[in-house]
């Protein structure tokens, strides 16, 4: 009986910071094919959930799943121990009811009724996870719309280092119609607030070759408002922005296990959309890690759930603090939209909820 890969490979994850340190472990299982497996593997270089998902499967496939794979883990994760036992739990639970059944003589079947048989072909398909991927067409249609919200900020700000004055530049996203949200390292450098900021709007390929004609619209400085400890800011159009939707903030907070989508602005290039590789890997009150990439230039992003609600404002990625287990990961985070949504109604900002 095969088991549903989903809690191993959440726990390499967990455990494991790198690929590489993943791939080392493996290594000194021992099985006498274990270099055989691990030659197995795609190169390190992918996304860790590709990694890790591709490890439990060959685990599976050599037997490699069992009980002492998770006592292993425990001795040589010992701070870790509650982790690993909540993932042999879920993922071996009890098996005394299935254990050793002799599987039926292929001649003590009758055959299937023809129409029976032609009913059952559709049905040879599976979910893959723990929860379905699936989503309505219109996801596409409504992340089209939400995109129209996101915008580019570039700001002046002062570098300490060269003690000039120079161009930076963010993401940021359209919560009223003259209220945008971004990062508030986009917006200050330390305490020194920038001197000059402009929002972009459209600044976006609308085919392969092919680029739309992008507005610049200048900021008053005066207007920059925002939480430094919890990195987020907003800013004011000089005139309500009439020809596009807001972006609604969610009601719901995210949870470990949830796929989350970042449209963005990576290295201040036209507009991009993440949503390969995006789980959310650790969430507390005010912070959310996820594996959804991002680059340089990505900072004040909307972090979207499946409905296209905002989750998170992302800042921050590299090798941090998981929230949960203070380990050091390779991770992308955010600040989340409780802790946005605190912050805009401290200001009087009348957003609107999804």
């Amino acid at each position: 009986m095969t088991k549903n890969p989903t809690p191993l490979y959440r726990l390499m994850i967990v455990l494991f910071p790198t690929n590489e340190a993943l791939r080392r472990y493996l290594l000194d299982e021992p099985y006498p094919r274990i270099a055989d497996l691990v030659a197995s593997l795609p190169s390190v270089n992918v996304s860790q959930l590709d990694y890790a998902s591709d490890a439990a499967r060959h685990l599976q496939a050599h037997g490699l799943d069992t009980e002492a794979l998770f006592e292993r883990l425990e001795h040589h994760f010992p701070a870790q121990r509650n982790v690993v036992a909540a993932a042999r739990l879920e993922y071996i639970g009890d098996q005394s009811s299935v254990r050793d059944a002799a599987p039926p003589r292929t001649g003590d079947l009758e055959p299937l009724p023809e129409e029976t048989r032609l009913r059952l072909v559709g049905d040879q398909e599976r979910v893959m996870g723990e929860r379905p991927t699936f989503l309505d067409v219109y996801f596409l249609t409504q992340g089209v719309e939400r995109a129209r919200g996101v915008f580019k900020v570039d700001a002046e700000l002062l570098n300490p280092a060269t003690e000039k004055w120079e161009w930076y530049s963010g993401t940021a996203f359209l919560v009223t119609p003259d209220t945008v949200v971004t990062a508030h390292h986009n917006l200050w450098f330390d305490a020194e607030r920038a001197r000059a900021v402009r929002v972009i709007m459209d600044y976006e390929r609308v085919a392969p070759q092919r680029q739309r004609a992008a507005t610049s619209v200048d900021i008053d400085v005066q207007t920059l408002r925002g939480d430094r400890a919890h990195d987020w800011a907003v800013l004011t159009l000089p005139t309500p922005c009439e020809d596009r939707r807001v972006v609604p903030l969610s009601t719901a907070a995210a949870t470990q296990g949830d796929r989350v989508s970042i449209i963005q602005h990576p290295d201040g290039d036209p507009k991009q959309i993440a949503l390969h590789h995006n789980l959310v890997t650790s969430v507390d009150a005010d912070r959310l890690q996820y594996l959804t990439d991002t680059r340089s230039g990505s900072s004040g992003s909307p972090v979207f759930d499946d409905a296209w609600n905002v989750v998170g404002v992302h800042h921050q990625g590299g090798m941090l603090r998981d929230l949960a287990s203070g380990r050091r990961v390779y991770r992308n985070q955010g600040t989340t939209v409780e802790c946005l949504r605190r912050g805009l109604d401290a200001l009087g900002i009348d957003y609107t909820l999804g």
